[in-house]
């Protein structure tokens, strides 16, 4: 017996609606990284690094509200989120193909170079641009330590290389999740082989109890060491969706009454955790409950935000969006901290770095909507077209967006075919 999940016809260009709020997931985190960098860019009461500082010791209402909106405008969390759900996505990729796993593990990797790299040239080539006009103005009295620690290495021609090898990312600092991208895109093709070799529960398990002691013992190299359980819970969301299924044959409210502790724990973990390597674990889980329940019980007040037009349209070009928003805050911060009054800045700090948010993600979402058109689209059409003449992605199936479980019931249709 095999249970099958159904596209749905009214999702976006047919890819049924889980997906589709997976795509607004990602626009909200990258949102959530936007805004947390926007309300640390200037000191606020004189806190010159809010994120490390405690509630207790804020001297004034300013920085407690700049401090409460990092709760949920929580850039590590975000981050966690992306992860987790970046393993989830490419998992279900992994899963529609049908070739033997060395052309397909091949064609994976090549597609995430394509899907991955040309825009992070496009957002070195806008950073080039942009940045060198605004270095001019020097710092200023009233930058945070964070925004002030960004570009202070010299623009060499190794620089540029290292750059453009990701080998570093003094350039564009979001960059650094690129790195642990392309570590996990070896990582989670090789679990997958394995799992697919030796499909039971017990080698998921295995897996899963050997990924978190090499996470919760990782002391240096490759970020990828911590964040490996990240996208390894994220793969394995497909499997563990009958959980939701059965709360919501309970009572169809279960799911959403689970998915608010999910949220805590995402978000709380930044401020709660001792080490690094207790936050990823929290934040993971909290990430890939969540994403659980979004991706298989139909919530109608949750899916009515997520697959709202505004919020979708972000959740497409969402990582054009990660990778330029930075940059472009980076050069309206500067010229702002060089030409307002420093009363301006002094005073009323918080509306400063709020004013500075609305307007470069404004900015920024409308010129990765263009990047996405331009650059991402026809790398994901090219990488499509790479898999089915690798034979990993059979032309009758190159376009299903859905999976194939054994003995796991989708809660989205409750069908089961033989």
């Amino acid at each position: 017996m095999e249970f099958s999940r159904e596209p749905i016809a009214d999702s976006d260009e047919g890819r049924g609606v889980p997906y589709t709020c997976l795509d607004s997931v990602r626009g909200l985190a990258a949102l959530m990284v936007a805004i947390g960098h926007t309300v640390i860019v200037l000191q606020i009461d004189g806190v010159t690094n809010l994120w490390t500082t405690a509630f207790l010791d804020l001297p004034g209402l300013q920085a407690v509200i700049a401090k409460t909106v990092l709760f949920p405008a929580n850039g590590t969390a975000a981050v966690s989120l992306f992860f987790v759900l970046s393993g989830l996505v490419l998992t279900l990729s992994l899963n529609r193909t049908t070739g033997r796993w060395p052309s397909v593990a091949w064609w994976f990797f090549i597609r995430r170079i394509i899907r991955l790299y040309p825009p992070w040239l496009v957002s070195l080539a806008v950073v080039g641009a942009t940045i060198p006009l605004v270095l001019q103005f020097g710092p200023s009295p009233q930058d945070s330590s964070w925004f002030r620690s960004h570009y202070q290495e010299a623009w060499t021609l190794e620089t540029w290389a290292r750059n453009l090898a990701l080998a570093s990312v003094t350039l564009n600092s979001v960059g650094w999740t690129l790195q642990v991208e392309f570590f996990a895109a070896l990582l989670i093709v090789c679990w997958w082989g394995i799992r697919r070799a030796v499909p039971s529960a017990l080698t998921d398990v295995t897996l899963l109890l050997a990924i978190a002691w090499v996470s919760s013992h990782w002391n240096g190299g490759p970020l990828i060491g911590v964040f490996a359980l990240s996208f390894y819970l994220g793969s394995l969301i497909p499997q563990i969706g009958w959980v939701v299924g059965t709360l919501y044959r309970c009572h169809p409210v279960l799911p959403s009454l689970t998915l608010v502790p999910g949220w805590i724990m995402l978000v709380t973990a930044a401020h709660l955790a001792s080490t690094v390597p207790c936050r990823v674990l929290y934040e993971a889980v909290g990430a890939a409950w969540c994403l659980t329940v979004v991706f298989e019980s139909p919530l109608p007040s949750v899916r009515a935000i997520l697959l709202a037009r505004p919020i979708h349209l972000l959740g497409k070009v969402s990582f054009s969006f990660y990778l330029l928003h930075f940059p472009i805050l980076y050069v309206f911060g500067r010229v702002t901290l060089h030409w307002l009054p420093t009363q301006i800045l002094v005073n009323w700090p918080l509306l400063v770095d709020l004013t500075l948010g609305c307007v470069s993600i404004v900015f920024a979402a409308g010129l990765a909507l263009v990047m996405f058109y331009a650059v991402e689209r026809p790398g994901l059409n090219l990488g499509k077209q790479f898999g089915i003449r690798m034979g990993a992605l059979p032309l009758d199936r190159a376009n299903i967006p859905w999976i194939s479980r054994p003995g796991i019931p989708s809660v989205m249709d409750g069908s089961a075919s033989s």
